[in-house]
């Protein structure tokens, strides 16, 4: 109870002393929160910051806005494109994924973090979950860990980045081992099962152990965790992800479903006690449709067949979920605000995580059967679809009608000094953040 009344009393005197403060602080909470507002919700924000007596005016506005297909808000112009995570969510992940590889053993965390700092010095667009790759369309009678796959993919990314290796990660066992394991599915092939190299493969395992440009995971340690790290380090260095460092995205090149990982909303259950190493949801799945390329090959590599061609199919170029984000004069939160067209999905349309309108786990959809088997028919090239965007006109056109997709809260000017009480706000934006909000998964599921 005395915390409760000492946090409601530093909230008091934030407001008090600095509105435009305070009204930072409430929507960064909100951006963090929520996915989305209902349409009443972002109504009743709107009319509120609308209002000319209250404390924000005339520095703060909000209107109902389109997005353009490339990200671009049509109201103040900010670019949604560098992904709906702050640099306080990708902190909660990265740091998630270090107690996960210490909680596996102290070598393993003391390797992850080590990893962390080297990635950290470098640049890439592309990090690929080789193992990954390399049992895809595998699993037949005969099938194998195919290294000529991962060479593959490797030379259509390069290709793609005019030139630029991607980043490999593999667990050393496939680099070093004389004999390797042939398959992860035991109905097919005992899972124990090793194979030799053939001489093409050998020779890629030998240029791969040569490259700086691929990374060996330790025996023991979880190489998903690697290739996630990669993309959340590089967002705040610069080397990449968009962001936080201002570098170009970097994209997971995986069909990995990521069950093991994935928080509330995809949890595995032991009895009814889920894993204490699950990341948590709401970041987990932001990160998930911003992040995450998915693959596929016409067929498998076979030596009684052609060169199959690869497939990519990239996520959307912004995620439909609350975003805050810098625009030409100052800051702007944008939130969506209505339902979303029938052809686009949840935070982005990673519909193997979030399928539905409400952040709702999905086990359909793009990619492999989870983990490194890689198996089955391919859903990569229909389970992304780009989110569709209300208008592409000029900035503003349209920007006032109530079928905008989004609300767009934005501000610059310097913050205001004034103590003026203000009472209405506080309530608007708990009603926002409350039971019109969507819930994750895991929300919902404890409701039921």
């Amino acid at each position: 109870a005395e915390a409760a009344e000492a946090a409601e009393a530093a909230e008091a005197a934030l407001l008090a002393a600095s509105p435009d403060g305070w009204l930072r602080s409430i929507l960064d909470e909100l951006q963090q929160s929520v996915e989305e507002l209902s349409p009443a919700s972002a109504r009743r924000l709107r009319a509120e910051l609308a209002r000319d007596h209250t404390p924000f005016a005339p520095a703060w506005r909000a209107s109902f806005a389109d997005v353009t297909a490339h990200g671009v808000c049509g109201v103040c112009g900010a670019d949604l494109s560098a992904g709906p995570l702050v640099p306080a969510q990708r902190a909660r992940l990265r740091e998630g994924l270090l107690a996960a590889a210490a909680a596996r053993g102290p070598l393993h965390g003391l390797a992850l973090r080590a990893f962390g700092e080297w990635v950290s010095r470098r640049g890439y667009k592309y990090v690929v979950d080789g193992a990954n790759v390399a049992y895809r369309n595998q699993n037949y009678d005969g099938g194998r860990f195919s290294l000529e796959q991962v060479g593959l993919l490797l030379d259509e990314l390069r290709r793609r980045s005019g030139g630029a290796a991607p980043l490999l990660v593999l667990p050393k066992v496939y680099l070093t081992a004389r004999l390797v394991p042939n398959h992860t599915q035991p109905r097919v092939v005992p899972s124990k099962e090793r194979a030799a190299y053939s001489a093409a493969e050998a020779a890629i395992a030998k240029r791969l152990r040569g490259s700086e440009h691929v990374w060996a995971v330790p025996d023991g340690s979880n190489d998903d965790w690697y290739w996630m790290l990669a993309t959340l380090v590089l967002a705040d260095s610069g080397g990449g992800g968009g962001g936080g460092g201002g570098g170009e995205v970097v994209r997971a090149v995986t069909n990995d479903r990521m069950r093991d990982h994935a928080g509330l909303g995809a949890r595995r259950f032991e009895g009814r006690r889920a894993r204490d190493d699950a990341l948590p949801a709401r970041e987990f799945f932001r990160w998930a449709a911003h992040h995450v390329v998915h693959f596929d090959f016409s067929h498998a590599v076979a030596p009684d067949r052609e060169t199959p061609s690869v497939q990519l199919t990239e996520p959307p170029p912004y995620v439909r979920a609350s975003h805050a984000a810098s625009h030409a004069a100052g800051r702007a939160w944008h939130f969506p605000a209505a339902a979303p067209p029938p052809a686009s999905r949840a935070l982005g349309g990673f519909t193997s995580l979030a399928g539905s309108t409400s952040g709702r786990s999905s086990d359909s959809g793009a990619g492999s059967e989870g983990g490194e088997s890689g198996g089955g028919e391919s859903g990569a090239r229909s389970s992304r679809q780009p989110c569709a965007p209300a208008g592409e006109g000029p900035a503003g056109r349209g920007a006032e009608a109530e079928g905008g997709q989004w609300l767009c809260v934005w501000t610059d000017a310097p913050p205001l000094a004034r103590a003026e009480a203000w009472s209405s706000l506080p309530e608007t934006l708990e009603l926002a953040g409350g039971a019109h909000a969507s819930q994750p998964a895991d929300a919902e599921e404890r409701n039921n």
